[in-house]
């Protein structure tokens, strides 16, 4: 049980366990695993993505360069075993609660930046540094927000989905919130400017208190709400924990939250080491976002995707493009990462790079819309089948079924996996062996779960 919880421990909380980590943690305590997991965020001092080079102006506007280059980047960056797992999870976090589409590759460097410098800080400093953060302001047009004719985008998308959520808060509410970021605005660098000519200075009514707000103020405001700690608990609870919330759990954890300032780090680790992990309704249960099973078998399996391109063409044919999300609410997650464009390519993704070192797919928004004519994308690949035989090397008195159910799958022994054993054993040749071991558990359903 100790080593189910560390392993779900990384499998929420970061990407996987490498096999090394693996080695260290099959018998270790679940508390040192925690505190290494925590300290190794902390250590991280390198906040900066490859830069991938400055944007060009057109018209006064940054020309529209490959944006895309950048998730591919990142993706790296979160597969590299030597960056911190859950500052990269936590910030992959706060792109989905504070979706936005940058215009061009620097401004989603420098926004990733901006969420990773914060993302298991103070949020009241997370929130003012998005809010300031050139891709936000372009995304919700706060660079149109000015006085006399205020741009309600970014006041409305700051109550609903960043702090209280709908349903608590008036139209009116919006419209004081929106006056009150009049004149926050970029320049065309990326720069955070505040234009004072363009701020409205006039007395404002934002949930029954009147003064004279600027951002900063409303933003105070709302974290004076537990309304704003209890949302953000809940959205947390439900990407760490499992899709239905204890609500007795969350009042307690949102509770201490407030309590703290809104200690991001704090809240995190509490999630991590609530039992409520361990029910038998939240092992198992999450299923992995496209991101989350990519970066997964780069970091923990060997997979490597030698272009930029490869890694776009997954995200777009899983249904999840970094820097790119659906809408202002980014993506639902939970169940809506399966569907009939996509579970089949999944199940049958192991076989694919395994044996052709690389993967005909059709992209999702391609073979989803009315008329198209889907078209396949090429991607190449390679695995590297040393990280697996390292994996095993250990357990010499261990079948590499075994111990690749133990390391691949949330709950091994609840899983049935002997159907593979006739197939396995048919193959003598111990390399074409091993490659079949890892379709086969790649071609399982529990292999999509956390």
């Amino acid at each position: 049980m100790s080593f189910q919880r560390t392993q779900q421990l990384f499998a929420r909380f970061g990407f996987g366990m490498t096999p090394a980590e693996y080695h260290r943690w099959r018998k270790g305590r679940f508390e040192d695993a925690l505190d290494d997991l925590f300290k190794g965020a902390r250590r991280c001092t390198d906040m900066a993505l490859p830069d991938p080079g400055p944007a060009t102006m057109m018209d006064g506007e940054m020309e529209q360069k490959p944006l895309y280059m950048a998730g591919p980047q990142w993706m790296r960056r979160m597969a590299d075993p030597t960056a911190s797992p859950l500052l990269e999870k936590m910030t992959l976090f706060w792109h989905g609660h504070f979706a936005c589409e940058p215009r061009a590759p620097f401004l989603a460097v420098a926004y990733c930046n901006t969420l990773r410098k914060n993302a298991l800080g103070s949020f009241r400093e997370l929130l003012l540094a998005v809010a300031k953060d050139a891709s936000m302001i372009r995304y919700l047009n706060n660079q149109q927000n000015r006085k006399n004719s205020p741009n309600e985008n970014f006041a409305r998308e700051l109550l609903e989905l960043f702090t209280l959520g709908h349903g608590h808060y008036s139209e009116t509410d919006i419209k004081e919130v929106a006056r009150a970021f009049t004149g926050w605005s970029s320049t065309k660098g990326g720069e955070f400017v505040f234009r004072e000519k363009l701020h409205d200075d006039g007395e404002k009514t934002f949930l029954g208190r009147t003064g004279k707000w600027k951002g900063e103020d409303i933003v105070d405001i709302l974290l004076e709400k537990k309304r704003t700690a209890e949302f953000l608990t809940t959205k947390l609870w439900r990407f760490f924990v499992g899709e239905t919330p204890d609500p007795v759990a969350v009042a307690e954890l949102s509770g201490k939250f407030y309590a703290s300032g809104y200690d991001i780090g704090r809240l995190v680790r509490d999630l991590a080491e609530h039992p409520a992990l361990q029910r038998p309704e939240n092992v198992g249960d999450h299923i992995k976002s496209p991101v989350e099973l990519i970066v997964g078998l780069m970091r923990n399996a060997g997979f490597g995707f030698p272009d930029d391109q490869s890694l776009l063409f997954l995200q777009r044919a899983f249904g999840q493009v970094l820097f790119a999300p659906p809408n202002v609410a980014g993506w639902p997650g939970g169940k809506n990462w399966i569907d009939n464009s996509s579970l089949l390519q999944r199940l049958n993704l192991g076989a694919a790079l395994c044996l052709a070192s690389g993967l005909d797919i059709r992209i999702k928004e391609e073979f989803e819309s009315p008329g198209a004519s889907p078209q396949l994308k090429r991607v190449e690949a390679s695995v590297d089948l040393s990280v697996l035989r390292g994996l095993l090397s250990p357990y010499p008195t261990e079948t590499p079924e075994e111990v690749m159910a133990d390391f691949f799958l949330p709950d091994a022994k609840a899983v049935r996996w002997d159907a593979l054993r006739p197939v396995i054993d048919r193959e003598t040749d111990p390399e074409r062996r091993l490659i079949l071991t890892v379709i086969g558990f790649m071609s399982l359903p529990e292999f999509q779960l956390t």
